[in-house]
């Protein structure tokens, strides 16, 4: 934590591509991501910066949208020692873009400020990382290189479903746990692991797509001359039709590529061990190829030994997609009671907030989630057990005004040796 007070955090959204970045973090003689943002920092106000990211990204892995904290002194160029008030958000996301042009792979999308004890590692609450692959026998596009993993045969998309069935929720995933893992525990929830077909990037509408939209279009003035070669309508088109041979016929005119089949596989969790999406994305893709039943992907998950898992995924399919992080959590007031109970009330905030709240015993803890905003009575609720690292997270309602009175002979009802606490976060 920051004890000067001059200081301003800024919490920073980036996105980039990896293919260039030799990982997120900060390495000797190699051009990492942390490295390039701490330069261009540097450059916009003129001293050196830390900066801290909320998640890790290997070489190669690409991010949509992965954020980190820096602090920051704005100090007068023109009278050196002089303290200014802090730059605007706007300002400091159009500085630090201006000394990433050049770059070519790095951007700032988004700034904010927070408190000086945001740290953006520890408020994450929520990661989500995306997986592509495509798949059929033609070469990988130029536009597709090192974007996603290119699987040769065809995939089964209802068999990498059912996989997902067996590999979500609450389990031991020392199984997708790659060497060299610091975490303390291989117990994990998953909260979503989802795979479906999109069209292939980048898409261009067909000729019968432009003349559907030009005819729903009342107000079009313009006119649509129908090009020689045409291109194909969408990704799911069999490559089968396909052929090669100069002496065969093409359904296809000359120097137009059939697409590739595109799935994206969805990962969220408030937290994953090291390379865990990768492998799970490797169990996920023999399964599409039918090399694994869903036996055998539940067969590998109870092995809970890394040697039982398929061939880790690639890098440069995996984009680490968002990181949900609360700005600034309060602990509301609390006054814990003979019973254990802990009765809280709202301290005031009058913005959008969430209500996080926190049940523990002796022997275990939990947590549930609701959104503020509820009915004026208090449900019956359904706790979640988690693991000794992490909560899982559950929706319930809660009264809008919390009342003193009623949440403490709630809790009392609920359990004698239960502890609450209720939190807000905004």
């Amino acid at each position: 934590m920051s004890k000067n007070p001059r200081i301003q955090r800024y919490l920073v959204a980036i996105e980039y591509i990896g293919t260039r970045f030799s990982g997120s973090q900060q390495q000797p003689n190699c051009r990492t991501v942390v490295g390039v943002l701490e330069e261009a920092f540097q450059k916009f106000i003129g001293q050196p910066v830390s900066i801290f990211c909320s998640s890790r990204t290997d070489a190669g892995v690409h991010a949509l949208s992965n954020v980190c904290h820096v602090d920051m002194v704005r100090i007068s160029k023109r009278k050196p020692g002089e303290v200014l008030p802090p730059h605007e958000p706007s300002v400091v996301r159009r500085a630090v873009n201006h000394f990433l042009q050049n770059e070519g792979d790095i951007s700032v999308i988004d700034v904010r400020c927070v408190p000086n004890d945001f740290h953006a590692r520890f408020k994450a609450q929520e990661r989500t990382y995306f997986y592509r692959l495509v798949s059929g026998p033609k070469p990988l596009s130029t536009f597709e290189r090192e974007r996603a993993w290119h699987v040769q045969e065809n995939l089964d998309l209802y068999a990498m479903q059912e996989a997902c069935k067996v590999l979500i929720g609450h389990h031991d995933f020392s199984s997708f746990r790659a060497s060299g893992c610091q975490a303390n525990s291989p117990i994990r929830t998953l909260d979503e692991l989802h795979v479906c077909e999109v069209p292939a990037t980048p898409y261009f509408p067909s000729i019968t797509e432009r003349e559907q939209s030009n005819s729903s279009s009342k107000d079009s003035h313009f006119c649509s001359v129908k090009p020689e070669v045409e291109l194909p309508t969408n990704s799911s088109s069999s490559t089968d039709a396909v052929v090669d041979s100069n002496d065969g016929k093409s359904n296809l005119e000359f120097g137009v590529s059939r697409r590739h089949r595109c799935y994206v596989v969805t990962a969220r969790a408030r937290s994953f061990l090291y390379h865990q999406v990768r492998l799970l994305v490797g169990v996920l893709k023999c399964a599409g190829t039918r090399e694994l039943t869903t036996s055998d992907v539940e067969r590998i998950l109870n092995a809970k030994t890394i040697t039982a898992a398929s061939p880790m995924a690639p890098a440069c399919g995996l984009y680490l997609g968002r990181v949900n992080s609360s700005s600034s959590v309060v602990t509301a007031h609390s006054d814990f009671a003979n019973n254990g109970a802990a009765a809280a009330y709202d301290t005031g905030i009058t913005n959008t907030a969430e209500a996080w709240l926190a049940t523990s015993t002796s022997y275990n803890s939990q947590l549930a989630y609701c959104p503020k905003g509820y009915p004026a009575t208090i449900p019956e609720l359904t706790f979640v057990p988690h693991n000794s690292d992490y909560y899982s997270l559950h929706s319930f309602p809660l009264p809008t005004a919390v009342n003193y009175k009623s949440l403490r002979e709630y809790t009392a009802s609920v359990s004698a040796s239960t502890s609450l606490l209720l939190l807000w976060r905004w």
